[in-house]
Parts: C-alpha cells; sequence; structure tokens
C-alpha cells in the first residue's frame, strides 16, 4: 500500500506487480533450505500467484476497487502463507 493522492496510480501498481514477483522465488526459498516441505511450497506459489494476479489486474483497471482488492488480498495471503509453513512444522 503506497500513499497518494490521486489514488491508484500507474506506479505503484506496477510497484505491486514487482514486489509480488519477487515473493515468487523468495516463497520457495524455504523449501529449497529445507525449512518446509512441499506442500506448503505449493499453497505458497498458488498464494503468490494469486497476488501477482490482482497486482496485474489493478494496473488493468486502475480503479479504487482494485486497489482496495490488493489491500485485502494482502490480509489473506500473509496468514495463508504462515499457516502453510506453520502447518508444515507441526505436521
Amino acid at each position: 500500500m503506497l500513499p497518494s493522492n490521486e489514488g491508484p496510480t500507474k506506479y505503484s501498481a506496477i510497484q505491486a506487480i514487482i514486489y509480488s514477483l519477487l515473493l515468487l522465488p523468495v516463497g520457495v526459498l524455504p523449501y529449497f533450505t529445507g525449512m518446509s516441505g512441499l506442500v506448503s511450497m505449493v499453497v505458497v506459489l498458488i498464494a503468490n500467484l494469486f497476488m501477482v494476479g490482482i497486482c496485474v489486474r489493478l494496473y488493468r483497471e486502475m480503479t479504487v476497487k482494485a486497489a482496495r482488492r490488493v489491500m485485502f488480498g494482502s490480509y489473506i495471503y500473509l496468514p495463508v502463507v504462515l499457516l502453510a509453513l506453520l502447518a508444515n512444522k507441526m505436521g
């Protein structure tokens, strides 16, 4: 979430896309370092692709509704990823 007086801008949408794309390799890092299993890696990758998708949708639509979708999507993303990694440690 980036502050802006004009609402969502192309610049902020591109930043959201870049940051969500950077989450893809970071999301698989726990698997390759042996900190998590295959199931949690798949869940994290699906969640990351979901974030990339809604960020790309923000770039295409450039509406307040699309920006809110990214915001609420991030609220869902973080608990899903953390619970997937935690479930892997508990199981």
